[in-house]
């Protein structure tokens, strides 16, 4: 899955996952054409690496990096390398709160104000279903760098105005990333705990998708981290500093994965919450996150 063009992460080195039919014991095809069109696509667009991983059943059957997570130190990507990955961060939020939903911990039907107190009065009857839908009316906030503290979640939240609500919700299909943002405090707030540890512990240590975080100071530590580079006029790749960060949005579109770890995310939705073969997600969670709402 390629993610669109966004001036937010400055062409940032692209993750890609793509998927392939399932088979037993089939023998394996060449990759070469798919390599060549990494390539060409690398050179087309100026981006300087890629991670790119083949998913068939329930295995990785093809994972390589391509180029280089900085152009500066010419570090090599690897399917270890850990990217920032933008709004791909949308799905790992709805598929941690299918789950808490599951636990009966929140209710997707039910009003946000139910969860979080203090927000404007059209902006909490809003429900987890028309937030992870894109059909709330929320408005669209951009997000670059912004706010590093993560109580900046919460304070933005009840910022919001009935204004801000463009439309009744379920009315129309209306993408925002607040509205991303919003359905991820809910969580924090029905859990009582940070969304960054809600995430760790509903997703990715359950999948174990170990070098995945919402949390750039502990990205920074993993051995390889790709940087966001400047592709714009005609010099040079550069690497943007510094490290675009908003707290504000982390729901929506700020988590760090490797492709060895969205790899399991994409085997555990296309399993049913099966990795490794064992049951990491709760069975029947996949087949609600991939349903059509709208």
């Amino acid at each position: 899955m390629r993610a669109r063009p966004c001036s937010l992460f400055f062409r940032y080195l692209l993750l890609v996952v793509l998927l392939a039919p399932s088979g037993s014991a089939q023998q394996l095809p060449s990759f070469e054409p798919l390599e060549k069109a990494v390539r060409d696509e690398l050179a087309a667009t100026r981006a300087p690496g890629a991670a790119v991983a083949v998913v068939s059943g329930d295995r990785v059957i093809f994972a390589k990096g391509f180029g280089v997570a900085n152009v500066e130190t010419g570090a090599p990507v690897t399917p270890d390398t850990v990217f920032r990955v933008g709004s791909v961060t949308k799905m790992m939020t709805a598929a941690a709160a299918v789950p808490q939903a599951e636990a009966g911990k929140v209710r997707l039907d039910a009003p946000v104000g139910s969860y979080v107190s203090g927000l404007a009065p059209t902006v909490s009857k809003l429900t987890l279903h028309q937030l992870l839908s894109q059909s709330s009316g929320l408005k669209e906030v951009p997000g670059n760098d912004g706010l590093h503290g993560e109580e900046a979640l919460g304070a933005f939240m009840r910022s919001l105005k009935d204004e801000d609500v463009l439309v009744p919700a379920g009315r129309a299909f209306s993408y925002s990333n607040a509205g991303y943002a919003l359905a991820g405090y809910a969580l924090e707030a029905a859990a009582g705990k940070p969304y960054a540890d809600v995430m760790e512990e509903t997703l990715f240590r359950p999948l174990g998708m170990a070098r995945t975080t919402l949390r750039p100071m502990m990205a920074m530590t993993y051995p390889s981290l790709a940087m966001g580079h400047d592709a714009s006029g005609e010099e040079e790749l550069k690497v943007v500093r510094p490290l675009a960060d908003d707290t504000r949005l982390w729901p929506a579109g700020y988590a760090f994965t490797s492709l060895s770890d969205l790899s399991r995310f994409v085997i555990a939705l296309l399993n049913d919450g099966k990795v490794d073969g064992r049951q990491a997600l709760p069975p029947g969670v996949a087949a609600k996150l991939l349903a059509p709402r709208i």
